[in-house]
């Protein structure tokens, strides 16, 4: 009996590259990479030409989206393969799998219309889950030899991403046209325009008290100069980046850096990284002109092969600012209030936005005044604060003062912003108000 399949990435579309001799498939053929002799882990999509390089012992090919980047998928081989490999690039040009070796030859499902491969025991390869999480293939568990259970293969496969603390990679440290980002560089609620110049930190540590000897990782982003090249919504361009390695205590030289500097995509193995030492690449890259939506970065590393090596990933993302469309309240009051102030439940002041169609904070918007007013539900209560001005995009209430206005415990109230520009206004969520 065959297993069901696990279809994780079904937008990915299979690309002729270049190659001595071709193979012409059908469109409707769908590209499988299987994780075991059971079952596959992933399906890619319709499929146009497939290469044989015979000469080379290479078959090439590209995988595509189209869209949002939100499908990453990259492979290392931690042995020389014998025989035939495979080597793959995506929509960007970007090298993904670089001579992978088979565990298999392909195989060709033509009723199903499918073909598929089964990586080697030396290959890991990073990707996206059913759930959406982003990690390694799944680690393996060993299921009863007398079972007959039906879902003994879904516990076979499992989106179970183990993060080893020693091995760590992340991005840092973001700036926006030289600001530092949320005060502290983090990616957290930060969206970006067209044009913006953006710099961040990809960092790689090792915190543990041995040499992690055979690292391999990869920095995955949408890349194009002009979005009238790219496939994506929206991208970044290619950039360039420096390499900087220091041991954690003394800032010493550790001697990892795999180039001092580069341009492109990050993409490196067979890196040795010292005990209690890391690497930080400082990249620098430009929001595409006519970019829309959200850009999706993602990194992952692992060191050697195996189901048990240390592993771990990094996703951010960072919305593209549209144009001004609306307000709304970028932080809300108190489910209860109390006293006479309203404020959030952190006790923070409360704040308008001005926001695209995809609820990203415009922070070039510099025009234009808001006022608060206070509702229940018979109707207009108040008006708390007139005419706040708007700058970086934001009105920040700081005295909303219900004293005197004789209001009661128990009743449920709202506030309502009100722009003097043509942003319709908009209702905060309710709250009481004890007194």
């Amino acid at each position: 009996m065959r297993p069901a399949k696990f279809k994780f990435l079904p937008a990915l579309l299979i690309l002729g590259v270049v190659a001595a001799a071709s193979a012409q498939t059908p469109s409707v053929l769908d590209f499988q990479i299987s994780g075991s002799p059971y079952h596959d882990i992933l399906d890619t999509g319709a499929g146009s030409l497939l290469n044989y390089d015979l000469a080379n012992d290479r078959i090439d090919f590209a995988v595509g989206s189209t869209g949002v980047y939100d499908s990453p998928l990259f492979c290392f081989d931690f042995a020389s393969p014998e025989g035939v490999t495979l080597t793959a690039t995506d929509a960007n040009g970007h090298v993904v799998m670089d001579s992978v070796g088979m565990g298999a030859d392909l195989g060709y499902d033509l009723a199903g219309n499918a073909i598929s491969m089964s990586p080697a025991s030396s290959v890991q390869c990073f990707f996206k889950s059913s759930n959406g999480t982003f990690g390694p293939f799944g680690k393996a568990v060993n299921p009863s030899r007398n079972s007959t259970d039906d879902g003994v293969t879904d516990r076979f496969f499992k989106d179970d991403f183990a993060t080893y603390p020693e091995i760590q990679i992340e991005f840092t440290n973001l700036k926006i046209n030289g600001s530092i980002a949320n005060e502290v560089g983090s990616f957290d609620n930060v969206s970006v325009s067209p044009g913006d110049l953006i710099t961040y930190d990809l960092v790689i540590s090792n915190t543990g008290e041995g040499a992690a000897e055979t690292l391999a990782f990869q920095e995955l982003f949408p890349a194009s100069d002009s979005l009238d090249a790219s496939p994506f919504d929206a991208s970044l361009s290619a950039g360039d980046w420096i390499c900087i390695g220091a041991m954690f205590e003394t800032f010493e030289d550790n001697g990892a850096c795999p180039a001092s500097s580069g341009t492109g995509s990050i993409r490196f193995q067979g890196i040795s990284l010292p005990a209690q030492s890391q690497l930080v690449f400082e990249i620098n890259r430009e929001v595409t002109a006519g970019s829309e939506g959200v850009l999706n970065l993602y990194a992952g590393l692992v060191n050697g092969a195996g189901s048990q090596v240390e592993s771990d990933v990094a996703e951010v993302d960072l919305g593209i600012v549209g144009e001004a469309v609306a307000m709304a309240f970028w932080n809300q009051p108190g489910s209860t209030v109390a006293g006479n102030l309203v404020l959030t439940d952190q006790g923070d002041p409360i704040e308008v936005a001005i926001v695209d169609a995809n609820n990203n904070l415009v922070n070039s918007h510099n025009s234009g005044q808001i006022s608060m007013e206070l509702f229940n539900s018979n109707g207009f209560v108040a008006e708390l604060q007139s005419y706040i001005d708007v700058i970086d995009g934001k009105a920040v209430f700081t005295n909303l003062s219900t004293q005197g206005l004789g209001l009661s415990a128990g009743t449920d109230y709202e506030l309502r912003a009100v722009s003097t520009e043509s942003f319709s206004s908009v209702r905060s969520q309710p709250f009481e108000i004890t007194l």
